[in-house]
């Protein structure tokens, strides 16, 4: 009798511990308040990660578009109507516009910048994510503007073998800087285009 009512106190005591060790509410209410203020900066952090890599493919996808153009000049491929061959190849980049800005890949018969290339035919649209803004271009030394053209006209008949046109201007640096609104503080990168030695290059992203 004793030994039962001996393990029937030791048992209650079990329970005892066993129910004092759960959560109490409070601590239930802190455990989710954490869970909840990690999984938001974690949110945050990702969707940070996701904007500025969207900038990094819309820079990538211009400059790659940079390079088909100055491959084609080389070895045009593309004919008029009349059969007159291409004269070169370039990128045409405008901002605002309504979303998305207008980018394309074009070839010319006129390779005088006069005439904005016209007659300019599209070869291709330059696809970027849609939140990508073009924020500005020009030549270093200059204002930004609204347009910009990079002309690689074909190498016939030039001394050297080759030109670039950021515009009107054949040497020195131009700059051409995409934004990514979504991003607060760092949100800015820039292609640059050596027009002297060829170089395409895409910047850190910056404010």
């Amino acid at each position: 009798m004793c030994k039962a009512m001996k393990q029937e106190t030791q048992d209650s005591k079990l329970r005892t511990q066993n129910f004092n060790s759960g959560f109490t509410l409070t601590e239930l209410i802190v455990v989710i308040s954490i869970l909840t203020i990690m999984a938001t900066l974690g949110l945050a952090s990702y969707r940070d990660y996701r904007e500025k890599n969207n900038l990094r493919i819309a820079a990538q996808e211009i400059r790659s578009a940079l390079v088909e153009a100055q491959n084609l000049a080389l070895a045009p491929e593309d004919k008029d109507e009349s059969g007159n061959v291409a004269q070169g190849y370039g990128i045409y980049l405008r901002r605002g516009m309504p979303p998305p800005d207008p980018k394309e890949v074009f070839w010319t018969t006129n390779r005088a910048y006069a005439s904005e290339y016209s007659p300019r035919y599209k070869r291709r649209d330059i696809k970027t994510p849609e939140n990508i803004r073009l924020f500005g271009f020009g030549a270093l030394d200059d204002s930004p503007t609204n347009q910009v053209y990079i002309f690689f006209p074909t190498p016939i008949q030039i001394p050297g073998g080759k030109e670039i046109f950021f515009d009107s201007h054949k040497s020195g640096v131009g700059i051409i800087i995409l934004r990514n609104p979504s991003i607060s503080g760092k949100n800015k990168i820039d292609i640059t285009i050596n027009c002297d030695t060829g170089e395409i290059n895409i910047s850190d992203i910056h404010s």
